[in-house]
């Protein structure tokens, strides 16, 4: 489908090669109307289309092998890095009597595009080929190699390569860091069974990645919250014993300050509306944090409840620090309540506020579970899916349009372009009908059918300037458009949306959303496997789920939040001692930006048969080596 859709959408604008001038220093050849073609002009061109690759050979039939191959080579570069693989293929496929450094080349795009594809057959054979020469780049052949390794499984094999990776980056500090962010990532990322292997194995450098992983492991670990000291300590001794180990670049300045000494808060006040209009969230959230209190619970902790719905925030904040000498705060809730403490009070505690504004201070920290949120991850995976020019659709709510226009935002930040963003209203048939262009295509039909007696069939054009759909809407209006995208658009692009969508867990309602694709986390109690790290979240979730369960689904939001602000304020210390250290959250895989905001990586979902599944063809560390190998491109 979607390669079909490139075919469809893409390289027009080479097209314009026909009557491109070349640069100064170009020569013709011996046929006299043909002028050769400029590599710098070919390299501004843009390449969807197998129609615009035709072209482009019938341009290149007096070109010289030598230059034939460097021009493709160029050009495969460019649809690699714009995750054009199959296209990129092509290319590749056309070059031969290759020098030593072609040859490399050659092999090593071929490897990262079948990498890219899942075809780890072809990928095993392009690696193979690029071991055999001389001219081989040993960093980057290191890299695809590992790529390689973790998605066969071999994960003893992937840890020993990427460690050696590592090594011969010492010269390129940036492509270092990288390599050491994935290796860690990978594990805290890994299961009970990857585990299990890399245990076995008696490498040191490997042996000691285990022991600094189960230092920030609550499951082998319990006093990383209960005690933060201990766990520095634990830190500290981890440095003496492996001072030349490649993760001892992730330790921060305070291990290393005498100083410094993180505490468990004696004291946490719990700031919600336990009466009102929000109570019900207000009591899931504290049921579950309380759950997770108890589970882990440090010694002469205690917790106060403080009523946002009776008192001001601002007031309360004042009361709980002031005269009940809180340690801690988690909360407000609501946005209003936020605004109106930040605008007010002096931040004077660690404070964990469960919405997010552009506020920013010190011992503040924000976490959202806004589906605003949500559209950094989504605009990263689909310009490096490829999908560069997306049509948003949205109705006419506030809420709606504030989520596209992050959308929007973001997708410009990080370098793609939006077709055009509608909002849809009235007789959404016909209003889609206009926004994909398939209305004059229906007139000229239309009209065509007038002329004649007989039956004329048709199939409907729409337009070509797009690749890609994002609904930015609720569950109800999304259940409208996505059938409605489909009879127009035949199913041919992606449609992508956010966990807004995702209010039902019924299979019947849900049917009208297949193949629709979002973020969000998958339903803790039903994860048959997941992280070994985050065993004890799925194990709070599963709880929760046991005493509610015919509510659960409608609640576990709420639940994940009060789970994960307890972790968060009870282990968010190690963010300021460990880069890319992970909290396994019940709402995602939790972060700590720079801004103090919380960020949540979550799980691509898509809708089969009216069941939400995660999405097998995405994983965080293969999108991570496909961005470093996308970067490794010169």
């Amino acid at each position: 489908m979607r390669r079909a859709m490139l075919l469809l959408s893409a390289m027009s604008a080479l097209l314009l090669l026909c009557s491109c001038k070349v640069s100064s220093n170009a020569t013709k050849t011996d046929n006299p109307n043909f002028e050769k073609l400029s590599l710098h002009a070919v390299e501004k061109q843009t390449f969807v289309s197998q129609e615009d690759l035709d072209t482009l050979f019938m341009q290149t039939r007096y070109v010289s092998q030598a230059d034939k191959n460097q021009l493709y080579l160029t050009i495969s570069r460019r649809l690699t890095k714009d995750s054009q693989y199959a296209l990129a293929k092509i290319l590749l496929d056309k070059i031969d009597q290759l020098s030593a450094d072609e040859y490399a080349e050659k092999h090593a795009l071929l490897a990262q595009q079948n990498l890219s594809m899942r075809q780890f057959t072809q990928a095993h054979q392009a690696l193979m080929h690029l071991q055999q020469t001389s001219a081989v780049d040993p960093i980057r052949y290191r890299m695809l190699l590992s790529w390689y390794l973790f998605e066969r499984g071999s994960f003893t094999s992937y840890m020993l390569s990427t460690t050696e990776a590592y090594r011969q980056a010492e010269q390129q500090p940036k492509t270092q860091r990288a390599i050491l962010a994935i290796t860690w990532r990978s594990l805290q990322l890994a299961h009970a069974a990857q585990i299990k292997q890399l245990a076995a194995h008696p490498d040191p450098t490997i042996q000691g990645w285990l022991a600094l992983r189960a230092i920030v492991d609550p499951t082998q670990n319990p006093k990383m919250i209960s005690s933060p000291q201990d766990t520095l300590l634990s830190l500290r001794q981890w440095r003496q014993s492996y001072v030349d180990h490649p993760a001892a670049a992730l330790l921060k300045a305070p291990v290393d300050d005498p100083s410094f000494a993180p505490t468990s808060a004696g004291r946490i006040g719990l700031m919600l509306p336990i009466t009102g209009k929000n109570q019900k969230a207000a009591q899931l959230i504290q049921k579950a944090l309380f759950a997770t209190y108890f589970e882990t619970r440090p010694q002469e902790q205690t917790l106060s409840i403080y009523d946002t719905s009776r008192k001001n925030a601002s007031h309360l904040y004042n009361d709980a620090v002031g005269r009940d000498k809180v340690d801690a705060i988690i909360g407000p809730l609501t946005k209003p309540e936020t605004e109106e403490l930040l605008s007010t009070q002096t931040i004077s505690v660690p404070t964990l506020v469960l919405n997010r504004t552009k506020t920013q201070r010190p011992q503040l920290t924000q976490y959202s579970l806004s589906a605003a949120q949500e559209t950094s991850q989504l605009t990263n995976d689909m310009l490096l899916g490829g999908y560069l020019h997306p049509l948003i659709i949205t109705d006419t709510s506030s809420q709606s349009q504030s989520i596209a226009d992050d959308f929007s935002d973001e997708f410009a930040r990080h370098g793609g372009v939006v077709a055009q963003s509608s909002a849809l209203s009235g007789d959404l048939n016909r209003a889609i009908a206009s926004a994909l262009g398939t209305d004059a295509s229906a007139a000229r039909h239309h009209y065509i059918q007038g002329k004649s007696s007989d039956h004329v069939q048709s199939t409907l054009n729409k337009r070509r300037d797009i690749d890609s759909i994002f609904v930015a809407g609720d569950a109800k209006h999304a259940r409208q458009l996505v059938p409605l995208l489909k009879y127009h658009y035949s199913g041919e692009l992606p449609i992508f949306t956010t966990s807004s969508v995702y209010s039902t867990d019924n299979r019947q309602k849900n049917k009208d959303l297949s193949n629709a694709i979002f973020f969000d986390t998958p339903l803790s109690h039903t994860q048959s496997i997941g992280p070994a790290a985050g065993a004890l979240t799925h194990s709070l979730m599963q709880k929760l789920h046991r005493e509610d369960p015919g509510h659960y689904f409608e609640h576990h939001r709420f639940y994940g939040l009060g789970v994960d602000a307890y972790l968060v304020m009870q282990t968010g210390y190690l963010w300021s001692l460990l880069d890319g250290y992970l909290i396994h959250g019940a709402n995602g895989i939790l972060t700590k930006d720079a801004d103090g905001a919380v960020q949540r990586e979550l799980t691509r979902m898509v809708f089969r048969d009216g069941v939400a599944t995660t999405d097998k063809r995405y994983g965080p560390i293969r999108e991570q080596w496909r961005s470093i190998a996308h970067q490794a491109i010169q």
